[in-house]
């Protein structure tokens, strides 16, 4: 076997790069040196950000590491290792901000290609970001993982999506770190001033502060949407009275615990006496019972009590339960005017981030790429997966929405149909026998043999075929 060093140079070194075409389309499209100066990334001098920020984002597409890429002799980088990461650790740079700004353009081109019915949601969900072989990681504290029943070290990257139904954008972000770590935050050394100690003070902050955090942000920038999808972990009474003042519904996923009432009719009671005294639809329909009830906070003090109204839908857990084995989930929605195939329709989108966040990480190194210490290299590096998951994106909605091909196969793509192929061949040889009849001079029984020679030489499929047409 031949091993070919990656330092030699590359024969097709000319021919533009189908990778850098890809993502110079899609930056130059939605302006990502625009995006970044919003974002107050920006030098003095030397090589523009710009550039070094799309050499980071085809790292992954390139199958390259940092350090590989730049020791290639046939290398289109004009910087050296300290200056990606000088640009990697600035805690100047707002990639919140950044991120926005660029979501938020990716949603207006989406606009276009969606129709006016359709309901478009905000998504919320984390994921672990885990850094267990590092000791020196800023604000890294210990966590755990409830997919895989363990702890890990490292933070709990909280998400903000968008959806139509089709694609998931990535709007905002938080690495949220434990609440105990306020002390080390407290005796950093860092401007307060900076954009960076403004993430580190989110970052330690409770996980429904973040969230109503990036939707503040989102919606502050421009971006539209009615309803937000998220799991049990953040339905609360507060949130969803935090929602409604921001006018924003709540699809959620509601934990059946003694801790949270609901007043349905006269009296207080959880969702599992609701459903043991009311009666359940029959057959295999696609939910259990449906209630319209108020969620509510009992009066403590400081904080008056709390009604909420909301419809509760109860779904079966799986396809082959039961409903004797009492195994449901309960779905609630702030928006009473919903309908129950409306609110298991548009829950059902929440999955979406998860597929999301698996894309992120097997194909994307979500995590793994940069091993930086600081807390602004970790960020730097989730706004640089999730531009990349954009791109793909957008790739994807080009390929197959064939409005996003360009105006004039917009124009053209009803009227151009393509012709069968049986059709196709007969108007040749019609045109054929045309053209003969007006030449004197070629002898007409002579062409009539060639042509019943190609016919027959033909495969017996098409022949057949051209026989029943």
């Amino acid at each position: 076997m031949k091993t070919l060093s990656h330092s030699l140079k590359n024969e097709k070194s000319n021919r533009p790069d189908a990778v850098e075409k890809l993502t110079s389309r899609f930056l130059s499209l939605f302006k990502l040196a625009s995006a970044l100066r919003s974002a107050h990334a920006y030098k003095s001098k030397g090589v523009s950000v710009s550039e070094i920020f799309v050499f980071l984002v085809n790292l992954a597409f390139k199958n390259l590491s940092l350090f590989r890429a730049l020791q290639l002799e046939n290398s289109s980088a004009r910087f050296s290792k300290d200056t990606c990461y000088r640009f990697l650790n600035s805690s100047s740079i707002n990639w919140n901000r950044f991120l926005n700004v660029l979501s938020f353009r990716v949603m207006q081109w989406l606009d276009a290609l969606t129709s006016d019915e359709r309901k478009s949601s905000f998504i919320i969900d984390d994921t672990p970001f885990k850094r267990d072989r590092s000791r020196c990681v800023e604000l890294a504290s210990k966590q755990y993982d409830h997919s895989a029943k363990k702890f890990y070290t490292g933070f709990r990257c909280l998400c903000l999506g968008w959806s139509d139904g089709n694609s998931v954008i990535p709007v905002d972000f938080c690495l949220l770190a434990s609440e105990k770590e306020k002390q080390a935050l407290a005796d950093s050394h860092l401007d307060k001033r900076t954009c960076g100690y403004a993430a580190r003070s989110e970052g330690v902050s409770k996980a429904t502060e973040a969230m109503l955090l990036c939707l503040k942000r989102a919606l502050s920038l421009g971006c539209w949407a009615r309803y937000v999808l998220f799991d049990s972990w953040f339905t609360s009474p507060a949130t969803l009275s935090r929602l409604l003042e921001m006018n924003l519904h709540a699809v959620a996923m509601v934990k059946q615990s003694d801790k949270l009432l609901y007043r349905s009719g006269s009296k207080l009671c959880t969702v599992k006496t609701i459903y043991d005294e009311s009666c359940k639809r029959r057959g295999r329909s696609k939910y259990l019972l449906s209630v319209t009830a108020e969620m509510c906070r009992a009066a403590k003090p400081g904080l008056a009590e709390l009604r909420i109204p909301v419809k509760l839908v109860f779904v079966r857990k799986g396809e082959m339960a039961g409903r004797k084995a009492k195994n449901y989930l309960v779905l609630v929605s702030t928006d009473t005017s919903l309908t129950e195939e409306e609110i298991i329709q548009l829950y059902r989108r929440r999955w979406n981030i998860e597929v999301f966040f698996k894309i992120c990480k097997t194909l994307l190194r979500f995590g793994k790429e940069v091993r930086g210490i600081s807390y602004d290299a970790m960020r730097a590096s989730v706004a640089v997966v999730f531009v990349r998951y954009l791109i793909l994106a957008w790739e994807q909605r080009v390929n197959t929405d064939a409005r996003t091909i360009g105006e004039l196969f917009f124009e053209y793509a009803e009227e151009l149909q393509e012709a069968d192929w049986k059709e196709a061949l007969q108007e040749l040889l019609t045109a054929i026998i045309v053209e003969i009849d007006k030449d004197e001079v070629i002898v007409k029984v002579n062409i009539e043999k060639c042509i019943k020679s190609f016919l027959e030489n033909l495969p017996e499929d098409i022949r057949q075929k051209l026989k029943c047409a």
